[in-house]
């Protein structure tokens, strides 16, 4: 491959004809080919080694050729502005617990030394033991009433793990990423003995309070802010293929596991399941039509005219019933249609800006859709020529790329309404060009194509650029998956996504996830609802 490279270095292409130009991006493209059969040859060998019980070398995969010249030159185009530095004490920050007075052997003191007083030495500790409570109830046997009364049990002790603990195996089991094994190992060196199953109710079971808690504070942060960031991963319940879905700002963190990842799906999300209606009318049909589908369809739907269904369930039965074979997509695409028009029947608002990548379940969903650049400029140092001249023209036009994207963050520093029309004019330009790269003109008509979302930064400079934050308070999510695997129930599942919303959503808010939980598990009302303390840091 090497040789081949070479051999077209040594070519001049700036006069070649439009028939040589074809021919070039076929070599390439055979080339390419190429590579990617043999990368597929050497992953298959290894898997054969394996299956005969041989040795495998690690697979450790390195950035491509493109991505890693485009990282190079880019490497400090995201990066924020480093602040000033000035080493303090944490000192004052510290809580106390006791205090130790330190007296001095006097008899080791010369003479004339002379008492200055005292200074102080703070030593950050852990007490990590056990607090098993024996409590002796007592017990009153009435015979008129043949019952028998006995002392009222405190709240903290109504279970046979103190809520301390309880909150405790939660917080080693979402931050720290322990599986229910290794919080019994850790548990019983200090000796306490619970079983796999007592943590697994502790984990999943009686956890409606928080669901709803956190589920408010998601609906206040979108409220109170108007504007979220979302991205998705893949996710594994009860053996099969699902999808994890992360809504963020900097109030809230909500984590959404469900088995598609289509619009509707979206929608729910961000309304909640239980309030999205299916309705039936005029804007249904009007959104089937704009996505041209057959008048059997349309005909089916005016049969439907004006009926509304509670759920999915509902609506697909109804149509069912008038047409058996229709397809899974067709019915997805009814069931969006039907969604929409009963969230603008109630007039609501699903969010007023959401910042996402390209992917078409996001589509439609905000008032504003902005687009990830970061996301964006991926195609092109995605693309691998294999030809040195489409290397090179693939080079220079991402230097003007991003020679672009450091003129929009500029402008976010500045915004003006006289810039708007300048860089307008500019995305204009530069992504209308035409290349001898077939591969890369591709991509370039794919950006001009998504401009509005690239350049909602224009009309709303308080936006992002990138989708930065998504990926960021994802990965903890991925890290999760990777230790613990999938989930198995319902309410697993439920509790995972409420347990790594909160934790998350309480780093934002300056709280202790421990402390949280503590005084949710005692009922002491101490800390403020989250709905509430977003309030009170939006007013701040």
């Amino acid at each position: 491959m090497d040789e081949v490279k070479e051999v077209l270095s040594k070519f001049d292409f700036s006069d070649a004809s439009d028939r040589e130009i074809t021919l070039l991006n076929i070599v390439n493209k055979l080339l390419v080919i190429i590579e990617e059969q043999a990368e597929e040859i050497k992953n298959l060998k290894a898997e054969v080694r394996k299956l005969r019980g041989g040795n495998d070398d690690p697979d450790i995969k390195g950035k491509s050729n493109g991505a890693k010249k485009f990282n190079q030159k880019n490497k400090n185009l995201n990066k924020p502005k480093p602040k000033a530095w000035n080493k303090s004490s944490k000192n004052d920050q510290l809580e106390i617990d006791h205090e130790i007075p330190l007296p001095i052997d006097k008899s080791k003191l010369p003479a004339d030394a002379v008492y200055k007083g005292t200074r102080e030495k703070i030593v950050q500790g852990l007490v990590f033991a056990r607090n098993n409570v024996k409590l002796i109830i007592q017990r009153y046997y009435s015979a008129s009433e043949n019952k028998y009364y006995e002392s009222e049990i405190p709240p903290n002790y109504a279970d046979q793990f103190s809520k301390e603990l309880q909150a405790f195996i939660i917080m080693s089991s979402v931050e720290g990423n322990m599986g229910h094994d290794k919080i019994i190992r850790l548990l019983e060196t200090i000796g306490i003995k619970i079983s796999a199953g007592q943590v697994e109710v502790i984990l999943n079971k009686k956890n409606q309070e928080f669901h709803t808690e956190m589920e408010q504070a998601f609906m206040t942060a979108i409220e109170l802010v108007g504007f979220m960031h979302s991205d998705d991963t893949g996710a594994r319940h009860e053996g099969t293929n699902w999808f994890t879905s992360v809504f963020c700002n900097f109030l809230c963190t909500m984590f959404k596991t469900t088995p598609k990842k289509n619009r509707l799906t979206v929608i729910q999300n961000l309304v909640g399941k239980d309030k999205v209606l299916f309705l039936i009318n005029k804007s249904t049909i009007k959104y089937m039509k704009d996505y041209k589908v057959g008048t059997i369809y349309l005909e089916l739907l005016e049969t439907l005219i004006d009926q509304e269904f509670n759920t999915e369930e509902e609506l697909e039965q109804a149509i069912k019933i008038k047409y058996p074979e229709i397809s899974e997509q067709k019915l997805t695409q009814i069931k969006i249609g039907a969604a929409y028009a009963s969230i603008k029947n109630q007039g609501i608002i699903l969010i007023n800006a959401l910042m996402t990548d390209a992917a078409g379940q996001f589509r439609d969903i905000a008032l504003i859709q902005a687009l990830c650049w970061v996301h964006e400029i991926r195609h092109y140092t995605n693309l691998n020529p294999m030809v040195p001249e489409l290397q090179k023209i693939l080079d220079n036009f991402t230097d003007k790329v991003q020679a672009f994207y450091l003129r929009l963050k500029l402008y976010k520093d500045n915004p003006n309404q006289m810039g708007i029309k300048t860089i307008q004019q500019e995305f204009e330009i530069l992504f209308s060009t035409a290349t001898k790269y077939d591969d890369l003109n591709k991509v370039i008509a794919q950006t001009k194509r998504r401009q509005n979302g690239l350049l909602a930064v224009l009309e709303n400079p308080d936006l992002p650029l990138h989708n930065n934050h998504a990926e960021q308070q994802i990965r903890p999510y991925v890290i999760k998956r990777k230790i613990q695997f999938g989930t198995r129930s319902e309410e697993g599942r439920k509790s995972r996504d409420t347990f790594m919303s909160i934790n998350m959503t309480c780093r934002k808010l300056g709280l202790s996830f421990y402390e949280f939980l503590v005084d949710r598990k005692t009922c002491m009302g101490s800390i403020p609802l989250l709905a509430e303390l977003m309030k009170l840091k939006m007013a701040a």
